[in-house]
């Protein structure tokens, strides 16, 4: 079955349209920088919290021990002997990709991830976070 559908056009009578006062674009300016001064302003303080909690909550006790140990630029071996770990591929899982992920932590030669001479330290980030958490780093 179709439908057909007829749609009929009627103008309106004159005078149904107002024009709205016409206000001037200095005062329309200030409005428009007030409310976007206001509004940047509450946005960025509850996404700045938001973010610092989700980071909180992501990082896990492992990753907590591990910026906790992490002194300066260390390699992988340092810092699972300082952590006690033995086994490479759980620290790499557990304490070393999460913190990467998580931009706590960088590798000082990013371009060669598997270089025999890779060290780690802290990013901004991670010294923020840290320093938050009550240790100057």
């Amino acid at each position: 079955m179709q439908m057909v559908l007829r749609l009929s056009w009627r103008p309106l009578p004159f005078g149904v349209l107002r024009q709205t006062p016409h206000k001037s674009p200095q005062v329309t300016d200030q409005v428009t920088d007030q409310v976007t001064d206001q509004v940047t302003d509450q946005v960025t303080d509850q996404v700045t919290d938001q973010v610092t909690d989700q980071v909180t909550d992501q990082v896990s006790r492992e990753v907590f021990r591990l910026l906790e140990s992490l002194k300066g630029e260390m390699t992988r071996s340092e810092l699972q002997d300082i952590l006690g770990l033995k086994h490479q591929p759980h620290f790499r899982k557990a304490y070393l990709r999460p913190a990467l992920n998580a931009g706590l932590i960088e590798q000082t030669i990013p371009e060669k991830p598997n270089s025999r001479l890779q060290r780690y330290r802290l990013t901004a980030a991670g010294q923020q976070w840290v320093k938050h958490q009550g240790r100057q780093p």
